[in-house]
């Protein structure tokens, strides 16, 4: 499984540019910081980050086993907010740079 990462700052900050925008917005709106990663790509980025030298094994979905069914492809995109020129979010590795400052 694969997806894109969000920090409450980040999620925090398009909010805020909604409204300061005075955007009255309806249904359901993906926000996420922009690229994609899997669950191993993004622990990887966490300890290299933090410049901590540990192995990290990748496993597939059937290996982790989980109570619900995991679709195979599963990436939010920002698509309804790119639609009104209000997707304010920046690189997941940029924002996970920040939040482990």
């Amino acid at each position: 499984a694969t997806g894109e990462e969000v920090t409450a700052e980040a999620l925090g900050g398009g909010d805020v540019h909604m409204r300061i925008n005075g955007f009255t917005i309806y249904g359901l709106y993906h926000a996420t910081c922009e690229g994609q990663c899997s669950w191993y790509d993004f622990t990887k980025k966490i300890f290299e980050i933090k410049k901590i030298a540990t192995e990290v094994v990748p496993v597939t979905s059937d290996e982790f086993i989980r109570p619900a069914p995991r679709p195979k492809w599963s990436v939010l995109e920002n698509a309804k907010l790119k639609s009104i020129h209000q997707n304010v979010f920046r690189h997941w590795e940029d924002a996970l740079r920040e939040y482990l400052r």
